[in-house]
């Protein structure tokens, strides 16, 4: 690949980052169309998803003076909702867990019951209010993708989405879309030393709103 031909594929990952940060979306495939109309160029030599991910972490570094305070606060959500959830051995995953957060991150979350219409039941007796949908995540590269339920709310204006493992699927990893390899996922005992670099919050209470 020649300079010229480097330097274009620089220029979209960058442009792609920005247009994902601005519009708050996580599909790298439109990311990279969205940069090619923006910057007038043909939708050919498009960088990997690495790439504009690298792009989209580094102006977020040069960008964001906000960005540790709300991951600290994405992180401490995580942890009390995790804690409320703990019967159904809640998993963290996604931007609050690698620390690659923005003002539109939502805390993500893997739950294991058989069956899922538990996790509805369990947010209706706390009255929790919800919202019904679903996660579509691929297991296998180059294999199909599976519908999960997942259920969205919020608490302290921070989105929450619930997405649920059973059957077959309670012991598979679903793989990222930016390098199809397995997720990660923490426990409740890793999501806390997460936060033991912050300063311990105030006392406050923890309230669920019905998800927009």
């Amino acid at each position: 690949m020649n300079t010229k031909q480097n330097r274009n594929r620089q220029r979209i990952a960058e442009e792609a980052a920005k247009w994902m940060i601005e519009s708050g979306s996580l599909d790298h495939r439109m990311a990279k169309l969205k940069a090619a109309q923006r910057l007038r160029t043909k939708p050919s030599g498009l960088p990997r998803n690495r790439e504009i991910e690298d792009a989209r972490i580094e102006r977020r570094r040069i960008f964001d003076d906000e960005g540790q305070g709300r991951l600290e606060g994405l992180r401490r959500c995580a942890l009390e909702t995790m804690q409320l959830l703990e019967p159904f051995g809640p998993r963290l995953v996604g931007q609050v867990l690698e620390g690659d957060v923005d003002h539109h991150s939502e805390i993500c979350l893997h739950l294991f019951c058989d069956p899922p219409e538990e996790v509805a039941l369990f947010l209706i007796e706390r009255r929790i209010r919800y919202r019904e949908s679903e996660a579509r995540l691929r297991f296998d590269a180059g294999g199909d993708v599976v519908s999960l339920p997942a259920f969205l709310f919020s608490s302290k204006d921070m989105p929450i989405t619930l997405i649920v493992f059973s059957g077959r699927l309670h012991r598979r990893v679903p793989l990222g879309s930016v390098d199809n390899r397995p997720v990660r996922r923490a426990k409740i005992s890793a999501v806390a030393a997460l936060l033991a670099e912050f300063p311990s919050p105030g006392e406050g209470s923890q309230s669920y709103e019905g998800a927009p």
